[in-house]
C-alpha cells in the first residue's frame, strides 16, 4: 500500500468506528456485521474520490474484530 492509500484506508476505518460506536450507544451495545457494513456504505459515500484506495473487506474485517467481543 502506499502512503496515500493507508492514509485513506486509516481515515475511513477511524471514521466508520465513530460512527459505528455512536450506533452501539443508541442500540444498546449490539453490532452485527450488517451494521458494520451499512455503516461503512455510509461513509463510502464521503470518500467515492478515493475509492481506489479502499479495501473494503479489510476495513470490515477489521471493524468486525474490534467489535467482536459484541458480535
Amino acid at each position: 500500500m502506499t502512503e496515500v492509500s493507508e492514509d485513506v484506508q486509516a481515515d475511513v476505518l477511524s471514521m466508520a468506528q465513530k460512527m459505528l460506536r455512536r450506533e452501539a450507544e443508541k442500540t444498546a451495545g449490539e453490532v452485527t456485521p450488517a451494521l458494520i457494513q451499512a455503516t461503512l456504505n455510509k461513509v463510502l459515500v464521503l470518500f467515492a474520490d478515493d475509492e481506489e484506495f479502499i479495501d473494503q473487506d479489510e476495513i470490515v474485517a477489521e471493524l468486525i474484530r474490534r467489535w467482536s467481543l459484541s458480535i
